[in-house]
């Protein structure tokens, strides 16, 4: 038997993030249909599991290889930047955070400076601001 599925398997996608977290939110759907009654949940979990299977069973890998890395980096990028309430907490007590006027990108001085000139990192145009 397990000769037959590696044969079977063979030249396909395969699970991949992206199909897991298919089957999760099916699963997670179906729970939703059970507890509130709403047939929209129950179609949702259908095309989930449809969407999940059709990726394990893709033999177009190149394509699905692109998803799955789009995917888990947008995921990625969810978490990124994230920083718990103590640690912004004490670096306000020791840094001043200002935006760029030009990219609006966010900066990061020491306090008790005094009136300094800020260089912002991204697109490298100066501003004054006090620290």
């Amino acid at each position: 038997m397990r000769g037959f599925l590696a044969r079977f398997m063979a030249g396909r996608n395969g699970f991949d993030a992206l199909a897991i977290v298919s089957f999760a939110l099916a699963v997670a759907l179906g729970i939703l249909k059970a507890v509130l009654r709403w047939r929209l949940f129950h179609w949702l979990a259908y095309l989930c599991l449809l969407y999940g299977f059709f990726r394990i069973l893709s033999h177009d890998i190149d394509k699905r290889r692109m998803e799955n890395a789009r995917f888990t980096e947008w995921i990625s990028s969810l978490g990124a930047g994230k920083r718990t309430w103590r640690e912004d907490r004490e670096s306000r007590k020791k840094f001043r955070f200002f935006s760029c006027p030009n990219c609006r990108a966010r900066v990061r001085v020491p306090k008790g400076k005094g009136k300094i000139i800020i260089t912002c990192p991204m697109c490298r145009k100066e501003f004054i601001k006090k620290t």
